[in-house]
């Protein structure tokens, strides 16, 4: 294929040596069918296209294409545009080639970015009919060939001007090909690379006829076909190794991001436990200062509350997830603080924990109502019972084992073999402190709690977690 490609490149330079004016047509007509397939084959694919640097630069083949149409259109021995002579087609060539070349930068900068393609192709349809417009009527645009003389000095210093862009652009794409596929790279990096070798050619000749042309021609239709190659056969037609490569930049993009957040999110929990852990410290250096038994209870249990949240907090930041707590070892621990706190060693806890685990926000509101219900046995149940017992129960919603596959919902069963909660209690007609504080914890998470008696104290909660999942 190679062989066969450089052999119609030898012929195209031998007719160029016997027919310039046909060598001319067939190169731009070559050139303006790719330049109009890879837009086409573009815009077909726009939808699912999406990285928005090559997007645009198939949107703007369309102009590219465009303007050389009309640059083929008017050479000399056309006839269709009288009294303009050579100028005009060296004029919209340099139009041409400043839309590609601008076309190759924006692209490279949006590359893996998504893009508003419609307006794009707004823009680019404004500024390429403006362009021309200052060429052909209006004759404003700056003189680019005098016949008998050559280039301008305008059109040398926009080609060398547009081959520098383009350098800067190679480079830019070469600091970026770890994000692309490597076929992909190397076509866009000959298509950069080619356009700017034909730009420097273009400022050599003083003949339009010349060889540095016809060589400058032959590059631009290398140049159109990496182009095809780079956006059609790898972006569109062949997107597999694209589409790879930038699912595995989204991956780990989302891995840093996630382990960022994870690690803010520890330093916010640790944070949190050191200030609850020190606002227990106040509360037990002040209940050591109080004389009144009262206050100093009621500081005590302030205390114990506190550091119930302390408790939850270390427990975050310690182990592996952050949204979620393992219930039993939370439960454990927050039994273990009570009893070393409390005067009565001789009551004996029986735990039944599933493998719960649950949002974050309540874990809390669990800890916190356990903690009372717990405090309130030690203190008031036990006075005439030989042989004091506190039974916790941690379930799914169902009964289950493991919330995961129990559904929305946990249920918390805690009771004693003590006297018993008061009638007014059952009855929902009164309570504490302690019994509103467990019912607005429930409440909060569209739970119910109830108490009833039976050989004892029973107090069962159910909270939901279902709409804590789903924030």
């Amino acid at each position: 294929m190679v062989l066969a490609a450089l052999a119609a490149l030898a012929a195209l330079y031998a007719l160029n040596l016997t027919h310039f004016l046909l060598f001319h047509f067939t190169v731009e007509l070559f050139s303006i069918a790719v330049a109009f397939s890879v837009f086409g084959l573009t815009w077909a694919a726009r939808d699912r296209l999406e990285d928005g640097g090559l997007l645009l630069i198939g949107v703007s083949y369309l102009f590219v294409g465009g303007v050389d149409l009309l640059h083929t259109l008017s050479y000399k021995g056309t006839g269709l545009f009288p009294g303009y002579g050579a100028d005009l087609p060296t004029q919209l060539w340099l139009i041409a080639r400043g839309l590609e070349t601008v076309s190759l930068l924006l692209g490279l900068r949006y590359l893996e970015r998504r893009i508003p393609y419609r307006s794009a192709a707004l823009v680019y349809g404004v500024v390429t009919i403006g362009l021309v417009l200052t060429a052909v009527p209006l004759r404003v645009f700056p003189t680019a060939y005098v016949t008998g003389e050559g280039l301008t000095p305008f059109k040398i210093v926009t080609e060398y001007t547009l081959s520098a862009a383009l350098i800067v652009a190679g480079f830019g794409l070469y600091r970026k090909r770890a994000n692309l596929d490597a076929v992909m790279f190397r076509w866009l990096l000959a298509a950069i690379a080619t356009t700017a070798l034909a730009e420097v050619l273009f400022t050599f000749y003083i003949d339009v006829y010349g060889i540095s042309n016809a060589l400058g021609h032959i590059l631009k239709i290398i140049s159109f076909y990496a182009v095809y190659q780079a956006i059609v056969e790898r972006g569109i037609r062949r997107p597999d190794k694209l589409f790879y490569r930038q699912l595995s930049g989204r991956e780990q993009k989302l891995a840093a991001a996630l382990a960022e957040q994870d690690t803010l999110m520890r330093e916010i929990q640790h944070r949190t436990k050191n200030d609850m852990t020190l606002i227990q410290s106040f509360l037990s250096l002040q209940a050591g200062e109080t004389e009144d038994p009262h206050a100093k209870n009621i500081l005590e249990e302030a205390g114990n509350r506190v550091s119930v949240l302390a408790r939850i907090y270390e427990n975050i930041y310690q182990t592996q997830e952050v949204e979620s707590v393992h219930l039993g070892p939370l439960v454990q621990r927050t039994i273990s603080d009570l009893q070393a706190s409390t005067a009565q060693p001789s009551v004996r806890f029986d735990l039944s924990l599933a493998d719960v685990s649950v949002p974050t926000k309540v874990s809390v509101a669990i800890a916190l109502i356990i903690n009372e219900l717990v405090t309130n046995a030690l203190k008031y149940a036990f006075e005439d019972t030989d042989d004091p017992c506190i039974q916790i129960r941690a379930t799914g919603a169902a009964g289950h084992g493991g919330v995961e596959r129990a559904g929305d919902s946990v249920e918390v069963v805690v009771e004693d073999n003590g006297a018993g909660l008061p009638q007014a209690v059952v009855d929902g007609e009164s309570g504490g402190y302690g019994t509103r504080l467990v019912q607005a914890l429930a409440w909060q998470h569209n739970g119910t709690v109830s108490f009833e008696n039976h050989k004892g104290a029973v107090v069962r909660v159910r909270l939901s977690i279902g709409d804590e999942r789903r924030r």
